[in-house]
């Protein structure tokens, strides 16, 4: 599952953003970015949950922002002596 597929779970992003209890404008940012920041998650596991949409998880969404980082993360360059 990506960040994309999770924002598909709500019926509209209307619905994702009063869940996750931020603005539109901030839910679409965050689709935008395909990430959801950590603030972020207890609310919508308990909006998914209410909802009935499955596997929104804690460890799920933290799973997939590690992943996210890491691969966003520059390359590390090489040290000159």
């Amino acid at each position: 599952m990506s960040h994309a597929r999770i924002f598909d779970l709500w019926p509209s992003l209307r619905a994702f953003s009063d869940d996750a209890g931020t603005s539109y404008g901030t839910a679409k940012a965050m689709k935008r970015r395909g990430q959801i920041p950590p603030q972020y998650w207890q609310r919508l596991i308990d909006g998914a949950a209410a909802r009935d949409i499955a596997d929104i998880t804690y460890e799920r969404l933290a799973a997939l922002y590690t992943d996210n980082r890491v691969t966003r993360a520059p390359a590390a360059s090489a040290e000159v002596a």
